[in-house]
């Protein structure tokens, strides 16, 4: 299983922290996590910073990129104020 985790603004939003899904692609990850939280948005999930085993992910492919049975992906947002 792939352990997920949630920070800022979809931990607030959704009031999840955490949830195991399947390996597979990220789209498949983002797939499922939709169908147990369909509140989520694509926009929500594309537009948060992404890290899978503490490495972000941010290249153009990212969706495509492989998860693994066992490694973390941590969902967050930089927010700023003053």
């Amino acid at each position: 299983m792939v352990k997920i985790k949630f920070y800022g603004l979809i931990r607030s939003n959704h009031r999840v922290t955490e949830m195991q899904v399947k390996p597979g692609t990220l789209r498949k990850v983002l797939d499922q996590i939709q169908a147990e939280h369909p509140t989520m948005t694509d926009h929500e999930l594309m537009t948060a910073i992404i890290f899978v085993n503490q490495k972000k992910v941010m290249h153009l492919n990212r969706l495509s990129t492989l998860i693994h049975d066992g490694d973390e992906i941590v969902f967050t947002n930089f927010v700023g104020g003053g």
